[in-house]
C-alpha cells in the first residue's frame, strides 16, 4: 500500500555500500538451503491500515484545492 507495489511485488531500500554483502548473503542462504528464493511471504493476508495521523494530514491537502 505504501510502496505502491502489486501483490506479487516487493519494494525495499538498501544503502549502495551494502549491496555486495546483501547479494552474497542471498546467494549463500539459497545455496545452503536455509531459505527459499523467492521467499514465501508470511504476512500475505495482512491488511495494512493508514496511520491515524494521515487522516489529519489529508484535511490540509483537501483544503489546498
Amino acid at each position: 500500500m505504501f510502496a505502491m507495489t502489486e501483490d506479487n511485488e516487493l519494494a525495499f531500500s538498501l544503502p549502495a555500500c551494502k549491496i555486495e554483502s546483501f547479494m552474497e548473503g542471498v546467494v549463500a542462504t539459497h545455496k545452503g538451503g536455509v531459505a527459499r528464493i523467492p521467499a514465501p511471504v508470511g504476512g500475505i493476508n495482512y491488511e495494512p491500515e493508514w496511520p491515524a495521523c494521515y487522516g489529519e494530514l489529508s484535511k490540509y491537502a483537501d483544503s489546498a484545492e
